[in-house]
């Protein structure tokens, strides 16, 4: 599948895709972040970005490459949460 694929009938599915996601699932994506993405992932973002709620943008992150994170951006390991 390739960007000449993306057309307004495509788009007008994954609008609608993503708004049943987001209304039936709204809160089980904490945050994701996407590391060393290919160069294609900014086009396809600019694309998928302005159909999702803004709380849903803001949670997911691109980063060009690995970076460190810092303690306090890393989840709670799973013993902590019980």
């Amino acid at each position: 599948m390739g960007l000449k694929h993306l057309t307004g009938e495509v788009k007008k599915m994954l609008g609608k895709i993503t708004a049943i996601d987001q209304n039936n699932y709204p809160e089980m994506m904490g945050h994701t972040c996407i590391i060393n993405a290919p160069g294609v992932f900014k086009i396809i973002w600019s694309i998928l970005k302005p159909m999702l709620d803004p709380r849903t943008q803001a949670k997911i992150e691109a980063r060009a490459r690995a970076e460190p994170l810092a303690a306090a951006a890393l989840p709670a390991p799973p013993s902590a949460l019980c």
